[in-house]
This record gives structure tokens, C-alpha cells and sequence, in this order.
């Protein structure tokens, strides 16, 4: 089971502030009972409102989002670590091919004018071969790659999987963004 990604109010509110891992597994959507975030954050034409469960701790998480003005919605699908022959890059670096499928996200959303702060949800995927350490650095990637950004995407869960598509894919992402 994977851990949720606190939004940046919550990360202020941990010790340490690099602590992503408190707070419990996720329930990305659906929540039968919410409260609503004091002040929803406006990026351009959009409004993000962190709907927090109160079933769940101030610090546990992004676990919903309400969206306004909403115009456009791009989804990413199993980004992997593939190089433009086919080829998997990275061979056996778990770590390294989670910085390479974020830095390609970010090259791809900004490509399609997007950013980073329009990505309102993303799942994880890794292969059962991969280490708990590694699978816990890939959370404190994430929290590196959305550092700054007034409100965190809604947390999904870290799959973990026997094997991904091709041989040597040790891990993709899902995300999803909107304007």
C-alpha cells in the first residue's frame, strides 16, 4: 500500500517539513464526507479546493480536490522510463528512472501548455522487485517535483505489480491535469 502526498500546508505542519510519509494509505476519491479547505487556491482560470476528510487527520493528506472554471483535462497514462528507440532506460535504477519519467511529465506538460501546478491527481506504479526504500524515495521525489506548488495533487495509491509491460520497466506514472 502506498502512503498519500501532503499538501503544502500539511508538509509545513510535519516535523522536519521532509517527512512525506505520515499520514495514512489513500482514498483518492469518493469520500462520502468532507470539509472544505478555508481559502481555495486560484491558478489562472481555476479554482483548487483541498476537501479534507474528516475521517482522517488535519495532517493526512490531500484526499480530494474541488475543482472550478475547469476548460481543458489532459490524462497521462502509464509514463514509463522508455527511451524514442524503445528502448528502457536506466536498466536496474528504480530511482533513476522515477527522475526520468517526472523530468519527461514535466518536459511533456509544459510541450502541451501545461505545468506542474495543473496536475490534480497521480498514481504510481512499481514492480514487486523493487525495494521499500526505493518505493519510499519515489514519494520524496514527488514532494521534491511539486515543491512550491500551492496545492498539492490528490494522492493515489503506489501500486505494486508482478511485472509492468515490457521487461526492465521497473516503474511508470499516471497523472492527470487541468486548466
Amino acid at each position: 500500500m502506498g502512503k498519500i502526498l501532503p499538501n503544502r500546508d500539511d508538509i509545513a505542519a510535519l516535523p522536519g517539513r521532509r517527512s512525506l510519509l505520515t499520514g495514512a494509505t489513500v482514498a483518492a476519491v469518493g469520500l462520502a464526507s468532507s470539509t472544505r479547505a478555508a481559502a481555495p487556491a486560484k491558478d489562472g482560470g481555476i479554482i483548487k479546493q483541498v476537501v479534507h476528510n474528516p475521517d482522517k487527520g488535519p495532517n493526512s493528506g490531500t484526499h480530494a480536490l474541488r475543482l472550478r472554471n475547469v476548460s481543458e483535462w489532459m490524462f497521462f497514462a502509464g509514463h514509463s522510463a522508455i527511451g524514442a528507440h524503445g528502448e528502457i532506460l536506466f536498466p536496474g535504477d528504480a530511482i533513476a528512472q522515477m527522475r526520468w519519467i517526472w523530468g519527461s511529465l514535466e518536459r511533456l506538460l509544459v510541450q502541451e501548455g501545461y505545468s506542474l501546478g495543473d496536475v490534480i491527481q497521480l498514481k504510481m506504479t512499481c514492480i514487486a522487485d523493487v525495494p521499500m526504500p526505493d518505493r519510499v524515495k519515489f514519494l520524496e521525489i514527488v514532494g521534491e517535483v511539486f515543491q512550491g506548488q500551492k496545492v498539492m495533487p490528490v494522492g493515489s495509491t503506489m501500486s505494486v505489480v508482478d511485472a509492468l509491460a515490457l521487461p526492465g520497466m521497473l516503474c511508470e506514472v499516471d497523472i492527470t491535469a487541468a486548466r
